[in-house]
């Protein structure tokens, strides 16, 4: 096997041990939660506080998020009650100029001495009005001339217009504000307005419409009044999200404690605790031979791979090895060449001396130098 396929065995192997490992763990979990149901607090006292404080923060952080999302739709609901008796408030608000306008228009129109003095001053305006309508009209009918002629005439024509849409606005706010004022007296006197005909008819559909307005209020002052006790008593100041996360972050720790709490029960009874010995049933002992096989399994993965890691740790020194002895033949042929290099040199040294010598001898001179 190569080591590259090795390699990938081992990787292998270990997942296979890692899930073998972890699927013991749930078992023996498995195994601790249901000793825990059976479970002598007093022989295990550290054990039952641990179990009853999470069992309590996981139930507690449960029941206040349970209560915060049912405010939180609540609220919602409230917030959608509210929209829409504030729109119903906007059309009754509309439905109510439109009655007190016409019932000033026609308290206005039958010259009531109560409200004489709006009388006058509707007739100003209405004389203003139609005076602005004459000129308004004199200057259409002169629509002629030269090009800047037209847009004098053409700018006049726009304030006229300006002026006649402020003229139409203040007769409007006359009547309203001359229905408003017998409406609300009426509504004082208990609906006797001492009108009839088509006065009272307004009357009573202008006081029917204040009734419903009022009732709308009412309604909308206890929706926004149950809102505001739920975001007082639930502390809405901040974002309701944030708490729920918070919750479920505690609940989530707490559940993972007391997992690991029902795995060390677990492990202990696996261990042959006799204190636990006579709790185990027939699903518990199936829950123990499923923990010991998993747990030879996730063994014997362990030490294929030691196996493996071996061998490739041996195939390893082998190279090294191999590698060591390729250097060290190849110091050996270097030396074998130098050794021979010096050897020729030498030769060469020993026949430059003899050949020294013999000039000596011919010169007369019988000494050489030697280094």
């Amino acid at each position: 096997m190569s080591i590259m396929n090795q390699r990938s065995t081992v990787r292998e192997l270990d997942a296979e041990r890692r899930r073998a490992l972890v699927s013991r763990g749930r078992t023996l979990e498995n195994l601790g939660k249901n000793l825990f149901t059976r479970l002598d607090f007093s022989a295990f006292p550290a054990e039952g506080n641990n179990y009853r404080r999470y069992k309590q923060e996981i139930a507690d952080s449960e029941n206040s998020i349970s209560t915060i999302r049912e405010a939180v739709v609540r609220i919602r609901g409230l917030d959608e009650e509210i929209a829409v008796k504030k729109q119903e408030s906007a059309d009754r608000e509309e439905e109510l100029a439109v009655i007190l306008t016409g019932l000033g228009r026609e308290l206005l129109d039958g010259n009531n001495p109560a409200f004489s003095a709006a009388g006058r001053q509707r007739k100003l305006y209405l004389s203003r009005k139609e005076t602005v309508e004459e000129q308004l009209q004199d200057l259409e009918d002169s629509f002629k001339g030269g090009i800047f002629a037209w847009l004098g005439a053409l700018i006049k024509s726009a304030v006229l217009r300006s002026s006649l849409k402020k003229c139409g606005q203040d007769l409007d706010r006359i009547c309203f504000e001359t229905g408003r004022t017998c409406a609300l007296l009426a509504k004082d006197r208990a609906g006797e307005s001492g009108f009839s005909g088509e006065t009272a008819l307004l009357i009573r559909d202008a006081l029917a419409v204040l009734r419903a307005q009022e009732e709308l209020r009412e309604a909308s002052r206890l929706l926004e009044g149950e809102k505001r006790k739920i975001e007082e008593t639930m502390g809405f100041k901040g974002n309701p999200s944030r708490r729920i996360h918070s919750l479920e972050e505690q609940a989530k720790k707490s559940r993972e404690e007391l997992g690991e709490l029902y795995l060390k029960m677990g492990e202990n009874a696996a261990s042959g605790n006799p204190a636990l010995a006579a709790l185990l049933t027939v699903e518990d002992r199936v829950f123990l031979e499923e923990a010991g096989r998993l747990g030879e399994s996730a063994g014997e993965k362990a030490k294929e791979i030691e196996k493996i890691q071996a061998a490739l740790s041996m195939e390893k020194e082998k190279n090294g090895l191999a590698k060591l002895e390729r250097a060290l033949d190849e110091r050996r042929i270097k030396l074998a060449e130098n050794e021979r290099d010096m050897a020729g040199i030498n030769r060469r040294i020993k026949e430059a001396r003899e050949r020294i010598e013999k000039l000596q001898i011919q010169t007369g001179n019988s000494t050489i130098d030697e280094k």
